[in-house]
């Protein structure tokens, strides 16, 4: 992830949530998804930077302001990724609260996202293997012959995968969002695909 993406995030991350709901384990989520990310040197100097936002943006809430500026240097791919990425920060806890919803709404609108687009982000990230969202844009792969899946899902049997892969097609970048629910090996570019955590791929 190119080191402007990864500011972006820093700032989008810190302004994601009350004042009142940070804590340890904000930074500690922030933290986690750098250690994918990076090596220990660099892990440092962006939780460093990640604690300079919140104590620079919490003392105001010029959320559009922030988001415009990056908006301006970032393409349309990169912003989706980002969404991605604040979905997943928010849904750590199991939960969002009205001050979140309403914060990825402000980013999706300056970031130029479809309504429709945003809302099935966001349903993908806070699926589990047993509510993966019901949509046309969702490809449910998995070994079993006579899958439980809903109504609009396309299906894909593959015998030799052990669990069940959910793939959010977002047409718009044609981009690929996949979760891994289950305990074999997977890799991506050469590294190991963890269960649940979403992970992203561009075709071609």
């Amino acid at each position: 992830m190119s080191e402007e993406l990864l500011k972006a995030l820093m700032q989008l991350f810190a302004l994601a949530s009350d004042v009142d709901d940070i804590n340890d384990e904000s930074r500690e989520i922030v933290k986690r998804y750098l250690e994918i990310e990076l090596n220990q040197e660099l892990l440092e100097k962006y939780i460093v930077l990640y604690d300079q936002f919140i104590e620079e943006y919490h003392h105001s809430d010029d959320v559009k302001k922030v988001c415009q500026n990056i908006n301006e240097s970032l393409v349309q791919k990169q912003k989706i990724v980002i969404m991605l990425r604040l979905l997943e920060y928010v849904f750590a806890d199991g939960s969002i609260s009205d001050h979140e919803y309403n914060f990825l709404d402000k980013v999706a609108q300056t970031f130029k996202i479809s309504k429709d687009e945003f809302t099935s982000c966001l349903n993908f990230i806070n699926s589990t293997e047993k509510d993966i969202p019901d949509s046309d844009s969702v490809l449910i792969v998995s070994s079993k012959e006579t899958p439980q899946i809903g109504l609009k899902n396309k299906y894909l049997q593959s015998e030799n995968l052990e669990g069940t892969l959910a793939v959010l097609n977002i047409a718009s970048v044609k981009m690929i969002a996949f979760k891994y629910y289950g305990s074999g090996d997977l890799y991506l570019n050469g590294q190991n695909i963890t269960s649940v955590r979403s992970y992203i791929f561009t075709p071609g």
